[in-house]
């Protein structure tokens, strides 16, 4: 049962942000193997007061419209699936119009602004993985 959380600046319209659940949802599916019916997202539309952000780092540009997507799902996959899947998402999300595509970096042979994975471990004593990626949209 993947978990995601999608970050983003209030003011996404309801097609947007089924788009965006859409992509990811076909890259967990076509990566991870879970049915499709296994969807469970969590959409945080903040306020500019409460999501602020730099408008580029290290090369990068960010816009109004950046998306912070974090996904928590049980460990046991391949670190090439987790790129294959973080590689996907931003592809998705770029046919899809919602992104602007990203020219790969020297950081990251990817077209992923930044990515991350944490191990964690729930109360229960089980071992989750937690992916964190960063796009934005060409829209301003």
């Amino acid at each position: 049962m993947p978990l995601v959380k999608v970050n983003l600046l209030e003011g996404r319209s309801a097609a947007e942000k089924e788009a965006i659940g859409a992509a990811v949802q076909a890259a967990l599916v076509e990566n991870l193997g879970v049915p499709d019916e296994d969807l469970y997202q969590i959409f945080n539309e903040l306020s500019s007061d409460n999501f602020r952000h730099t408008d580029g780092y290290l090369g990068l540009t960010y816009t109004r419209q950046l998306l912070i997507i974090e996904i928590t799902f049980l460990v046991g996959r391949s670190d090439d699936v987790k790129k294959a899947l973080l590689a996907d998402i931003n592809r998705n999300l770029v046919t899809a119009g919602v992104v602007s595509p990203v020219a790969s970096t020297s950081r990251s042979p990817y077209s992923i602004h930044a990515a991350t994975a944490t191990r964690l471990t729930t109360p229960n004593g089980s071992i989750a993985f937690q992916a964190r990626a960063i796009s934005w949209s060409k829209r301003n």
